[in-house]
């Protein structure tokens, strides 16, 4: 068995545990809006509430609060695809890289991967954090609170920016959903092109034989 070998067994072995006990058993939940999710600073700031010591226990996780998949169903949301608004943020923040093909077959798309840009990722994980925010049903005043128990966060953002700039791109995008919501408006992204956008990926002949 050569290293790659060795490193494709590895993977298997991970995944195969992984999935051993993370199962989606509603169909309407699709994976790229529930990382979104666990993936989010609020979801982060639940899970804390949890946990008594430094590790995350499996039985821990599986206790994790998540939004469940009526509340997004609702027509009473920010946009009228809400499971394509989720999909196509996510999509462009994490197919970056050939490596990552599965992950965007998986959500439908077969194009190349998007390019690296930190502005664009930036506001993108605003608004995604934003509409968990949302979504968890958290007021504008807790959402000061969550934002701010991230201690580290903030010193090193303002080290940086001089400000605590990640809560100030949230709380612009958590403003301006409530405002859709409040409206029925469908919410308008700040991004031009819009996440996800054939324009900001690759050139196709980026291609790999095996993709």
């Amino acid at each position: 068995m050569d290293v790659f070998q060795l490193r494709e067994r590895v993977v298997d072995d991970y995944r195969d545990y992984i999935t051993s006990f993370i199962a989606i058993q509603d169909d309407r939940i699709q994976a790229e809006v529930l990382v979104a999710i666990m993936s989010s600073l609020v979801c982060d700031y639940v899970a804390r509430q949890k946990i008594g010591s430094t590790t995350m226990n499996l039985f821990i996780a599986e206790q994790i609060a998540v939004p469940p998949p009526s509340s997004l169903d609702s027509s009473s949301w920010w946009s009228s695809d809400i499971w394509g608004w989720f999909s196509s943020r996510v999509l462009e923040l994490a197919f970056t890289a050939w490596d990552l093909a599965g992950f965007a077959l998986h959500i439908g798309y077969r194009g190349v991967p998007f390019k690296w840009s930190e502005m664009r990722r930036e506001m993108i994980r605003a608004e995604l954090e934003a509409a968990c925010l949302h979504l968890y049903g958290i007021n504008r005043s807790e959402v000061d609170q969550i934002l701010e128990s991230f201690v580290v966060v903030r010193r090193r953002e303002t080290a940086i920016y001089g400000e605590y700039r990640l809560k100030r791109l949230i709380l612009e995008r958590y403003d301006a959903l409530a405002e859709a919501i409040t409206t029925g408006n469908e919410y308008q992204t700040v991004l031009d092109p819009p996440p996800a956008d054939p324009s900001c990926a690759h050139s196709e002949s980026t291609r790999p034989s095996w993709a």
